[in-house]
């Protein structure tokens, strides 16, 4: 155990979500002016560890953000929202056992259940539960991201 904190690929995670270290001053100081998209940033784990592309769809999604904004575009209302919902949804995903899309079972045999909470994700073509507009499908870093193009600005 001792030998994990000296992990060198341990030592560059980023911070953790559900952490206190997760503020605005954070986000500020590392991306104030990144040109990324903001859905690859909050993916990248030397930034955050652990965020995967389900919960970044539907963190963007309450937040009302658009997937393909830079993160220098986004101001401190945003990144507040943004740190609010990664631990609302992460929160509720772990009460939920998590999210099942196909045929994961944990090692008790049981399966997540947070995915009939999902608002966007893997919801192509269907109404958005705030607007009806039509959610859409795009791929970023060959990973699949779904959001309401009239919701997420």
């Amino acid at each position: 155990y001792d030998d994990l904190a000296d992990s060198k690929s341990l030592q560059k995670l980023g911070i953790e979500p559900l952490s206190k270290a997760m503020t605005l001053g954070y986000f500020k100081k590392n991306l104030g002016s990144s040109k990324r998209e903001i859905k690859s940033v909050l993916l990248d784990q030397q930034i955050i560890a652990g965020l995967g592309n389900i919960y970044v769809s539907e963190i963007l999604f309450h937040s009302r953000i658009h997937p393909q904004r830079s993160a220098g575009s986004i101001d401190k209302r945003e990144w507040s929202l943004i740190i609010k919902y990664t631990k609302y949804i992460l929160q509720e995903a772990i009460k939920n056992n998590g999210t099942t899309i196909s045929d994961f079972r944990r090692v008790d045999d049981k399966t997540g259940a947070f995915q009939q909470f999902l608002q966007v994700y893997d919801k192509k073509e269907q109404p958005c539960t705030e607007c009806r507009t039509p959610i859409q499908r795009i791929v970023q870093q060959q990973r699949s991201t779904f959001f309401c193009p009239e919701c997420q600005r």
